[in-house]
């Protein structure tokens, strides 16, 4: 590692690991928080820095995650098309559109397989437990108001407990 990637304080067990976006080992808004690591270049980075919640963190630690640099399609493993390219809002994996049966980038959230559950029933399917893998029906996402009236995402629900 270079002098990028940590900093070393006056004592030797002391090492800090630097994001590679900021360079710093506190965030931007000057805070403590956790690091996130590549799986491909091991390069660590905030959260808040590549504008990922700390909800997403969790579920990013839970497979070799890409950071911008090294992400690929998670179904065919090509970095290339990157304006095709989609973000689980969940746990930021990356997928062309056209490897997921998309014409374009959706509006609003978007969750990939692995991510895409009901949180009331825990249906795969957004149609609900019952329905049928091709039909249109679409995921069903709960908001709460947050600071200065912002939308804060709550859960998934597919259509039937949605109702």
């Amino acid at each position: 590692m270079d002098d990028v990637d940590m900093e070393i304080s006056n004592s030797k067990d002391d090492v800090k690991l630097k994001c590679k976006m900021c360079l710093k080992v506190l965030n931007k808004h000057n805070k403590n928080e956790i690091l996130i690591q590549c799986g491909t270049c091991n390069g660590n980075v905030h959260p808040s820095c590549i504008d990922l919640t700390l909800d997403m963190v969790p579920h990013i630690q839970s497979y070799a995650w890409q950071c911008t640099d090294c992400k690929t399609c998670a179904q065919c493993h090509d970095p290339a098309d990157e304006d095709k390219m989609l973000f689980c809002d969940m746990c930021d994996r990356g997928y062309h559109i056209y490897c997921v049966g998309l014409r374009r980038v959706p509006q609003g959230r978007w969750h990939c397989q692995e991510c895409a559950v009901c949180a009331n029933c825990g249906s795969r399917e957004p149609g609900g437990a019952n329905s049928d893998r091709n039909s249109v029906a679409q995921w069903q996402h709960e908001y709460k108001k947050g600071e200065k009236n912002t939308r804060v995402y709550v859960s998934t629900l597919c259509v039937p407990c949605s109702k």
